[in-house]
């Protein structure tokens, strides 16, 4: 179970600590007989987009569901809310889950894997404390916030995440809040967000993403998104948030 004592957050006012958890759900191999490479990431061997997408449409709808089913207060983040709000679907080049929620709710949300479970998916979580003495954030958040994400795949069980103790990380002031990904280096330092920039909650819903003509499937989702998505979005990928990026689909899950 991961500690929610991150920096002592309930003694802190406007100097919000804030923590970034990582979260992985495994789809089971035999249930939906995937084919992995034999380290790093597993990637997928070049299936096609199709049924990748599948893939993480369903992901995004079993937790959809689950959450509901458990009263669990979640919102869309960073590329789910992207795709959802400017292009209606998921991100082709963008597989994962990109859910937050209040970082008070983090152990009911660890307990959701007991849910999962049944249903074909594991919760592999990596939590890593952002300090609240990082001169670099904005600091005047009043909501903590965990973030979190959930790959449609399966990870190996050598080198691709590393836990961090919260405890640990906290007393360690040289901890700047990277994601532990192999050759991946990312920070996230001001996208802490005030309380009325999220609540009340708003509504996203995903389309399916079709990739022939012929694909006549009607799949859609509802989920929760922060109060003003476009104000939200503004914040984390600038003005130029709605501009349409080149892409094109690659056997990267």
């Amino acid at each position: 179970m991961l500690s929610k004592s991150c920096g002592g957050p309930k003694t802190l006012q406007r100097r919000a600590t804030y923590c970034f958890v990582s979260v992985v759900l495994l789809m089971l191999l035999a249930r939906f007989g995937l084919s992995f490479l034999p380290s790093g990431l597993r990637e997928l061997e070049c299936v096609n987009s199709d049924e990748s997408m599948k893939r993480s449409e369903h992901l995004l709808e079993v937790f959809t569901q689950v959450a509901a089913d458990n009263n669990f207060t979640w919102w869309a983040d960073y590329g789910m809310l992207l795709g959802g709000v400017r292009n209606g679907h998921l991100l082709p080049w963008d597989k994962d889950m990109d859910a937050a929620f209040r970082h008070e709710d983090l152990d009911q949300f660890l307990k959701l894997e007991t849910k999962l479970k049944p249903l074909g998916f594991g919760i592999h979580g990596v939590t890593v404390c952002y300090l609240e003495d990082i001169p670099r954030m904005d600091l005047e958040s009043e909501l903590i916030v965990s973030r979190l994400e959930m790959f449609p795949y399966v990870t190996s069980d050598t080198g691709l995440l590393i836990r961090s103790d919260l405890k640990k990380a906290a007393d360690d002031h040289s901890v700047y809040g990277w994601a532990f990904w192999k050759a991946v280096e990312f920070t996230m330092t001001s996208t802490i967000n005030r309380y009325d920039e999220v609540f009340p909650l708003d509504q996203v819903t995903i389309h399916h993403f079709k990739t022939n003509p012929d694909d006549t499937s009607q799949w859609k989702v509802t989920i929760p998104a922060p109060m003003n998505p476009p104000l939200y979005l503004e914040k984390l990928y600038g003005k130029s948030w709605k501009k349409e990026v080149k892409w094109k689909l690659t056997c990267y899950m």
